[in-house]
């Protein structure tokens, strides 16, 4: 693994595109979206490449933030010119909301200043000016989520069905709660960003629990997390369609994505009570 990382690295670097400045969807195509940028600028962050990272971030923020604030799927590159594609998910904010802080993190880290260290003075404002627009778009992004992706209570309410989508709510509790565990609590705004945060994987933990399936004593959890989980089976009492008549009847929570997802909001929730800094009042 340790020689065929670097190698990794250097491939995903390479498939920058020269006039966008960001990657493609995959080889030979015209599509830049955040699923395959927002990782790669996570990467390139944690390995040093910050300005590339600086630079697919930036654009991602110059071109895919809708009016509310929440970011979109891409951008396809046709004959007559850009085409946007305004899809919402949860994981494009998940995604996004991790690159800016690893970008943040690693500025802050240049100019001298840890996790834990305090910003205090005019001098140390200046020193960390280049990290303060990732920081920024972080609080923009969280409060975004808490307004129109989550229920009152806190509880993300997006509907991401099966499949690929089963996973994406799982994606976005990972990066919130990294933000509520890892932004710097060093002003106000941050804190308040990362109470929300915090809350917001909570209160989406408590309803997907209480809400769940046991079955053998294990959970089955919903794909819809303010609703009650569904025994997963192939059989329907009163087919009305074709599918539904011949014993394929689609239950989301069968897929192992819906599962997975359910899992990785625990394990945000588990993170996010064990840090000392978000207990702090």
């Amino acid at each position: 693994m340790p020689t065929v990382l670097p190698r990794l690295e250097h491939n995903i670097v390479d498939g920058i595109d020269g006039l966008t400045g960001v990657l493609p969807w995959r080889t030979g195509e015209t599509f830049y979206n955040v699923p395959s940028n927002g990782p790669a600028a996570i990467m390139m962050a944690r390995t040093g490449r910050i300005e590339e990272a600086r630079g697919i971030v930036d654009w991602i923020h110059e071109h895919l933030i809708n009016d509310d604030g929440l970011v979109m799927d891409g951008i396809r590159m046709r004959m007559h010119g850009p085409e946007l594609v305004p899809n919402i998910h949860p994981y494009c904010q998940g995604v996004a909301l991790g690159a800016n802080l690893e970008i943040a993190l690693a500025l802050r880290e240049k100019a001298g200043f840890s996790h834990g260290d305090t910003i205090s003075g005019l001098a140390d404002a200046e020193a960390i000016d280049e990290a303060m627009p990732y920081i920024t778009r972080i609080r923009s992004l969280v409060q975004a989520v808490a307004v129109h992706m989550a229920t009152p209570a806190g509880v993300i309410d997006w509907q991401t069905g099966d499949g690929d989508g089963g996973l994406f709510k799982g994606i976005l509790m990972r990066y919130l709660a990294d933000v509520a565990v890892r932004l710097p609590s060093d002003n106000a705004a941050n804190r308040a960003a990362k109470k929300v945060a915090a809350r917001l994987v909570l209160s989406s933990a408590e309803s997907v629990w209480n809400r769940r399936l046991e079955v053998d004593g294990l959970p089955v959890f919903a794909t819809d997390w303010t609703a009650d989980a569904r025994l997963p089976h192939n059989f329907g009492l009163a087919p009305s369609t074709l599918p539904e008549a011949l014993g394929v009847l689609r239950i989301d929570e069968r897929d192992l994505s819906v599962q997975l997802s359910g899992w990785m909001l625990l394990e945000a929730a588990a993170r996010v009570v064990a840090d000392s800094d978000t207990r702090k009042p």
